[in-house]
């Protein structure tokens, strides 16, 4: 090939190369347009994610608050009924207990300690029950 031939063919590989840079531009401002919307979206899921984590730390909160709440009115309205409930003269009510708390104890352990005999009949209290007149605890 010759010198010219050559030279047509570098022209028109940069021309071509020219009108395909040209082309790709509107392919980077899609681009940058993805880049921006993903962004816009990260974003949002982040605030929505803050927001719902505030959301549940208020609601334990709450919980946490009622719970207190829900204590202090038993306690009060336990405290007055053994006060109220006293005759004249009677020494004053203990004062009340802690309240218990109760582990959930999936049902099958529960009837399997049932079953071998481990625990001892309670009353509502928590306390066995004390045998009375020779009665047997377990046939009441």
């Amino acid at each position: 090939m010759a010198t010219p031939a050559w030279l047509l063919l570098v022209v028109t590989g940069i021309v071509v190369g020219f009108l395909i840079g040209r082309s790709m531009r509107g392919s980077s401002a899609v681009i940058q347009e993805l880049e921006r919307e993903r962004d816009a979206a990260r974003e949002a899921l982040r605030a929505h994610r803050e927001e719902v984590d505030e959301h549940f730390a208020r609601t334990a909160q709450l919980f946490d608050q009622v719970t207190s709440d829900y204590r202090s009115l038993y306690e009060h309205l336990a405290l007055g009924a053994r006060r109220l409930s006293a005759l004249h003269g009677e020494a004053a009510p203990a004062p009340l207990r802690q309240p218990e708390q109760r582990q959930l104890v999936p049902a099958a352990e529960e009837s399997e300690a049932a079953e071998a005999g481990e625990a001892a009949p309670q009353d509502e209290t928590g306390e066995q029950p004390r045998e009375e007149d020779g009665a047997d605890p377990t046939n009441r």
